[in-house]
């Protein structure tokens, strides 16, 4: 519920103290598409374009972001 009032710069320092520990890390990329808000589809989109997604999370992160 939280994700949901959260900023685009609130996500980005979650992701930014969690992203090198790799159970947190799922638990962010499984969580922010899901929350589904603009906000969410922009974070996404930056840190794809970023390269810090791998292929396969990228394409979950938008199948589940978007559907």
């Amino acid at each position: 519920q939280l994700l949901r009032v959260a900023t685009l710069e609130n996500i980005n320092a979650i992701w930014a103290q969690y992203k090198t520990k790799p159970f947190h890390r799922q638990w962010i990329l499984d969580a922010v598409p899901v929350v589904g808000v603009p906000v969410t589809l922009r974070f996404i989109k930056e840190k794809a374009h970023a390269d810090e997604f791998t292929i396969p999370q990228l394409t979950q992160a938008l199948l589940v972001g978007l559907h």
